[in-house]
This record gives structure tokens, sequence and C-alpha cells, in this order.
């Protein structure tokens, strides 16, 4: 099966060429790692001898679950740290983060290019974080005397791993040194398959650190929009929540308001959402004239969680599709979460519904009562807010868990 592995890693590098002509995300995949020949090994010369820690990250949302790790292991540890991603979107919001070194792109898991990424960073310490993991990475690592490990990991009942045929891959991870995982049920399977206990500590998901130690201040403009009425964030949504609230809206009373802040803020889509919202007067936020009506719409990216500091319930996206958005970000600013009902695959927000901060809805009519309750009730609305950030505040600790093994 690794022989196979092989040829199709092998093939899809020879094949990535083509597909980037049709394809822009393949052509920044392609151009981005071109770019950066020659730089690892520029960097690691520059540090010759000092230790070098890697965290690979497949993309901005695994990045941003070892931030306080980083921040931790950059006041505790004289080391270099290296971010590296599979993502061209991950990597060009992270590539000069305060929190890392140096980021690079990963190469494709072939033997030749992964002997280079090696030899040339020849990191001491290598991280994977959640489950993006590459088996010739891993052997080769394991060669070079590098110790590894698996941070926030997780291993989905979906997982390739989980499969019959997926045996050779496992005896790969018996060169991880110890493995930090978010659940029982990825513990049981690392077990199940013979991986000893003391190799494996649940620290629980790392998210809630991250967002726990956010400190977003609110936004003026937001506060001056909403007149200390009731407002109503829709969170990284997408056409399903968009097209819900906007029946939704048409049946709440006045003191409610509307931040929209979608996940696709392209001129087409920010257009759409005028067009559908238009009749309740609405804004955009890069229209710097007095906002007026009941609804303004972001059409910049990177201040949602700022958006939530002022808020008192959040709409969040990706439910209707299957891709659920980051709930954690409003439940520690203490709003009641609602969003669409696939959510099977988002333990934090099965946690949560069990909680009552999270609630599903499948139509306009659920989605209005839902609204309706906290509206109506400003008792319970300050019952969850106390209780969603007490909830984040209980799932701390993962970082301090994953320090205290490292410094034994």
């Amino acid at each position: 099966m690794r022989v196979l592995y092989d040829i199709f890693i092998n093939l899809v590098s020879w094949l990535l060429p083509v597909i980037g002509i049709f394809s822009r995300k393949v052509k920044l995949f392609l151009v981005g790692r071109q770019a950066q020949k020659g730089s690892i090994r520029r960097f690691r010369e520059q540090f010759p001898t000092q230790e070098l820690y890697c965290f690979h990250c497949a993309s901005l949302g695994e990045f941003e679950m070892i931030v306080p790790l980083l921040k931790r292991l950059r006041k505790d540890r004289d080391a270099k740290l290296v971010a590296t991603f599979f993502s061209p979107s991950g990597y060009d919001q992270r590539k000069s983060s305060p929190h890392v070194d140096a980021a690079f792109y990963l190469p494709l898991d072939t033997k030749h290019d992964m002997r280079k990424f090696v030899r040339e960073l020849r990191p001491d310490q290598f991280y994977f974080v959640k489950y993006d993991l590459w088996y010739n990475l891993i052997d080769l690592l394991h060669k070079n005397g590098t110790r590894i490990f698996l941070v926030n990991g997780m291993f989905k009942a979906d997982h390739f791993l989980h499969r019959s045929w997926a045996k050779p891959f496992l005896a790969s991870l018996s060169h991880f040194e110890h493995f930090f995982l978010q659940n029982q049920g990825s513990q049981e399977f690392l077990t199940y398959n013979g991986m000893p206990e003391d190799k494996i500590t649940i620290t629980g998901d790392m998210r809630y650190d991250r967002v726990s130690a956010l400190e977003a201040e609110r936004l003026k403009r937001i506060d001056k929009f909403c007149e200390h009425e009731f407002l109503i964030v829709g969170g990284s949504t997408w056409q399903p929540e968009e097209e819900l609230l906007a029946q939704v809206m048409a049946k709440l009373p006045t003191i409610v308001k509307l931040v929209l802040v979608p996940h696709d803020v392209s001129d087409e889509h920010i257009s759409q959402i005028m067009d559908r919202f238009e009749s309740f007067g609405v804004t955009r936020w890069s229209d710097e004239s007095a906002d007026s009506g009941s609804v303004l719409v972001v059409d910049t990216i990177g201040i949602l969680m700022r958006v939530y500091q002022s808020a008192d319930i959040a709409i969040i996206g990706g439910g209707f599709t299957g891709d659920l958005h980051n709930i954690l970000e409003p439940l520690s600013a203490g709003l009641p979460v609602i969003c669409g009902p696939k959510t099977d695959k988002f333990p934090e927000a099965q946690f949560m519904l069990k909680k009552g901060l999270v609630s599903q809805v499948t139509d306009s009519s659920e989605m209005l009562r839902d609204i309706m309750h906290f509206v109506n009730d400003r008792g319970a609305l300050d019952e969850s807010r106390i209780l969603a950030k007490a909830t984040i505040a209980e799932m701390t600790g993962g970082t301090q868990m994953v320090m205290n093994h490292l410094d034994q």
C-alpha cells in the first residue's frame, strides 16, 4: 500500500501543473512553493546550531489552534519557531505572524521533496496539528532523529486510518513521541491499534485556550448602529443563512438590528446581500455615510470578533452545508448561537447543544422562534451569557498540559 501511495503522490505532482492552468487555487499552490525555493535553507543557515521547532498546519484554522502554545514556547524556550502550511489561504494570512520566526509551504509528500525539506530545515521537534499527517515526512523525520508530536489531534470516524487498507500507514504513528488528543474516541482508536497509553494525553480542544485568550475591543460604529437595542450578528454566513435571516427580519420587531459578516466578501456576493435586505434599509461597512436602517453588511475581513462584543446573539454560517464555522468565538463573547442542523462532525457543537448554548434550526420559523425567545426574555439572555463564558473557561487548559509534558 505504501508503494501505491508513493505512486499516487508522484502522479499528483506531475498532474498539478496541468490542473493549475484551469484552477487558480492550484496555481497559487504551485507558485507559492516555487517562490520559496532556497528560502528554507537560507533561513536555517542563519541559526545553524539553535533548536528549531516546526508546526505543520493544513490551513489557517489549525494555526489559530496552537497560538497559545506558540506564545508559551516563545516565552519559555530558546528555540526558533517555524510554521508550515499546505494551503495558500493559511500561508498568505500568517506568513508574517509574530508568533513564529518563519513560515513556509510544506512540499508534496514525495520522498524526494520531503528528504530535501528535512535536510534543509533540520527540525529538532516537529508538531503535526490536528490530523494533517504525511507519511513520507513522518518516516524521514524519524530517521533524522526529530522528536515528533501530534497536538490537538483527532481521528474522526471518517479518517482514512480507520480503513482496513490503512494498516501500513498506522505503523508510522509509532514514530511519534506523544499524542495530545481532543477526545476519548481518538485515544481509544490509538490504543486499539497498539499505541501505549503512556504516549497519549487527552488535552481537550485547544481552541478553547485560543478563544479565551482573545482580546477584542468593541467597535464604536457597531455600538452606535445598534443604539443599545437588540443586535443579531450573522457570522461567516453563506446564502442559506442569509435567505432565512431576510425572511426573519420581516417579522422581527423594530428594536432588532442585524450586522451581517458574510464569509464571501466578493463584490458580487455583497451586491446580492444588499439587494436581498434592501427593504429593511441596508448599509455597507465600506460606505462612510451614516448607517441607517436595520441592516449593516460588513464587506471586509478581520473584525468579526470585535463585532461579537456588541451583539446579543449570533447566527453562524455553514450549518446547512456541513461546514460549520467557528462557534467558539461568539460563545467566548457570551453569545448564544443559532446554526443549521448539519453539525454532527463538530464535537464542540454537539457539546454546546447539550449545554443549551447552541440551537439548530431548519427553517425561518424555527429561527424566528429562537431569536424571539431572547428578545422577549432578557433574563434568559443574561443567563446564557454567563453560562457561555463559564463553559469556555472550564474547557481551557490544553496548552498547559502540553507544556507540562514537554517540561518532564
